[in-house]
């Protein structure tokens, strides 16, 4: 018991660390040397106490804490393979999934994010279905809020890249409501808002790879959401405008096939900041992603 309760003062001393010393985001995005210091720092912790700590965070009845634990897991699941297999084989799905179940939104959000990262793991994707991970990913499908509809999708989407996987998926009991889901998603979108447009694409390319559809709902989703996000712009007098018109006029006319790199909320040209779509040319695979 000694041993515990010394571990969970020393990853709330971290919490608070974090909350506290850590340097903003913005810095932090701008400087890789501040993010190398802080992905050492959470290495350290979790070599002197263990991954299995993390997993008892996210049970705390305190408020914030489970969001913060999970929040930890993401940073560490992140393009790191042996730490994605040491969270599966310490039973992190049975700690992780029930956050999804959160009334917390925070909550929910850091949690989806986390399995998202957990997901990419070959072994992870077989063992999810243990633990009836499709019923809390529909959970968060179906959420009012956007950035957790967004992560849901991106599930979806990582798991149905396995043919065994879309399988399991299809012959799910809520296989019709997740598609449908989708559909409704895609088909939506505030464009005023990142999450939200975000929501739509990331729903669009979970249906196609649901349906193996060779990118076509995706890409029909993608390509209908930069006319609507050109569209809002069509009144602003900006050289900027002029030329992602001028350029989307020349994709259409001959047919150039594109990688949608990322959505931003780039400048405020106009009073209400949009989501613009950056596009840049396709030069090998023929996709839209």
């Amino acid at each position: 018991m000694f041993l515990t309760i010394r571990s969970l003062l020393s990853l709330l001393s971290f919490f608070f660390f974090l909350m506290i010393r850590r340097p903003p985001r913005s810095t932090l995005s701008s400087s890789s040397a501040a993010s190398d210091v802080y992905k050492r720092q959470v290495e350290n912790m979790i070599a002197e106490m263990g991954i299995e700590i993390l997993f008892e965070l996210t049970q705390s009845s305190y408020p914030n804490i489970p969001a913060e634990a999970a929040k930890v897991i993401t940073n560490l699941a992140v393009q790191n393979q042996d730490n994605q297999r040491k969270m599966v084989e310490s039973g992190g799905f049975v700690h992780m999934l029930p956050l999804c179940e959160s009334e917390s939104d925070a909550c929910q959000y850091q949690a989806a994010c986390a399995l998202l990262n957990i997901l990419q793991h070959p072994t992870a994707k077989t063992k999810v279905f243990d633990h009836d991970g499709l019923d809390y990913m529909y959970k968060l499908l179906v959420s009012e809020k956007n950035e957790i509809q967004r992560k849901a999708a991106a599930m979806l989407t990582v798991l149905a890249e396995s043919e065994e996987c879309r399988q399991k998926i299809s012959a799910h009991k809520e296989a019709a409501s997740i598609k449908s889901r989708l559909m409704a998603l895609s088909e939506a979108g505030d464009l005023n808002n990142f999450d939200s447009l975000m929501a739509r694409v990331r729903a669009s390319q979970a249906l196609s790879a649901l349906e193996d559809d060779n990118h076509t709902h995706y890409k029909k989703t993608v390509l209908q959401s930069i006319e609507d996000v050109l569209a809002k712009f069509q009144f602003a007098d900006a050289p900027a405008v002029d030329n992602w018109n001028r350029d989307y006029a020349n994709i259409k006319e001959n047919d150039i096939d594109l990688s949608l790199i990322h959505i931003s909320e780039p400048t405020r040209l106009l009073s209400i900041s949009y989501a613009v779509f950056c596009l840049k040319k396709k030069k090998k695979k023929k996709i839209i992603s």
